[in-house]
C-alpha cells in the first residue's frame, strides 16, 4: 500500500493536513479529492504558502511535490465613491453588472452604442457582448477619442482593426498561463505572476489573444507563443483610452479573486485617467529649414 499526506501552509503555518492509504497496482492510478478550507477573516491583501502533497511506501517518502499558492483577498481594492451616471454597462451575461451591484457601484444599464448616456465616461463591456462588424467599427476609436474610458472584457471575437486603430489580429489560442509585461501599470497593482496560472474550474486563463504588432498598443499581460500575443492591452486615443482583454474575466468574475482584482483595478483606472502629458520635439541639422 501507498500512504499519500498533504499540509496546507500559511503564513508559515500549518492550516490543513489529512492522509490517505491506497493499493495500487504498478501503472496504474488513483483519484483523491481534497476540499480546504481557507480561514476567514484575513487583514492582509495577499498571504502566501505552499500545498505539500507526498507519498510513502513503508514510512519511506518516494514522491513529494511543493506547490507555492496565494490567498488574495477580493475586496482588497478601494470601491470608488462614482456620482450616477458616470459608469454605463453593456453587458448581455450580466457578470460585470452583478459585480457592480455587489460593490454598491451605481452604473445606468445600456444595450447598445447607440444607448449610451451622454452622461457617462466610462464604458463597461461585459463578456461575449460584442459580435459581428462592430468587434472592427471605427466608433471605438472614435468614443475613445472624445473622452470616453473603455474596458472590454473578454469576447469570442475580440475588438481589432479600426476598432483599435492597429494591425492586431485576434488568434484562436487558449491557454492557462500568461506573464506579466507591465508590472508598474496600475492595473497591474496586487497582481503576481502566480496569479496568472490556471484559474479554476477548467484551469483556462484565457482565450483568443491578440497579436501584438507594436503600433500602439500597451500589453499588459502578455503571453503564448513566442510571448507574443497580448491578453491583456491598453490603447489610447485622444483624451480617452479602451482597455481590453482576453483573460475570462467576464467568466469568472464571480469566482475568481485575481478576476475580481483585475476588474476592480481596471475601473479604478478608468475613472481616475487623465491624457498623459505629450510633448513634440524636433530634431534638425542646422540651416534644414
Amino acid at each position: 500500500p501507498v500512504t499519500a499526506r498533504y499540509s496546507l501552509i500559511l503564513n508559515g503555518k500549518k492550516i490543513a493536513g489529512g492522509s490517505k492509504e491506497f493499493s495500487i497496482q504498478p501503472g496504474f492510478t488513483a483519484d483523491w479529492d481534497i476540499t480546504l478550507e481557507i480561514p476567514t477573516g484575513q487583514q492582509e491583501d495577499r498571504v502566501t504558502g505552499e500545498f505539500i502533497l507526498s507519498s510513502f511506501v513503508q514510512d519511506t517518502e518516494v514522491f513529494r511535490e511543493v506547490k507555492k499558492i496565494a490567498v488574495v483577498r477580493p475586496d482588497a481594492v478601494p470601491v470608488p465613491q462614482v456620482e450616477p451616471g458616470k459608469i454605463a454597462v453593456w453587458d448581455t451575461q450580466g457578470a460585470a453588472k452583478q459585480h457592480l451591484q455587489q460593490r454598491g457601484i451605481a452604473f445606468l444599464p445600456c444595450d447598445s452604442l447607440e444607448s449610451l448616456p451622454d452622461s457617462s465616461q466610462v464604458l463597461i463591456i461585459g463578456a461575449d457582448t460584442l459580435h459581428g462588424r462592430i468587434t472592427t467599427d471605427p466608433v471605438w476609436q472614435e468614443l475613445a477619442r472624445s473622452g470616453k474610458r473603455i474596458i472590454v472584457l473578454d469576447q469570442a471575437l475580440p475588438l481589432h482593426y479600426q476598432a483599435l486603430g492597429t494591425g492586431m489580429e485576434p488568434s484562436g489560442y487558449v491557454g492557462r498561463i500568461a506573464h506579466i509585461e507591465n508590472p508598474a501599470h496600475p492595473v497591474l497593482l496586487g497582481i503576481e505572476a502566480i496569479d496568472l496560472s490556471t484559474w479554476n474550474n477548467d484551469h483556462v486563463l484565457y482565450r483568443n489573444p491578440l497579436e501584438k504588432t507594436g503600433d500602439g498598443v500597451l500589453s499588459l499581460i502578455q503571453c503564448d507563443d513566442k510571448l507574443a500575443y497580448t491578453a491583456l492591452g491598453e490603447r489610447r486615443i485622444g483624451q480617452g483610452t479602451l482597455l481590453f482583454s482576453q483573460l475570462l474575466m467576464g467568466e469568472k468574475l464571480g469566482s475568481n479573486a485575481t478576476a475580481k482584482r483585475l476588474f476592480d483595478n481596471m475601473l479604478n483606472y478608468a475613472l481616475s485617467y487623465t491624457p498623459p502629458d505629450k510633448q513634440t520635439v524636433l530634431a534638425a541639422a542646422p540651416n534644414s529649414a
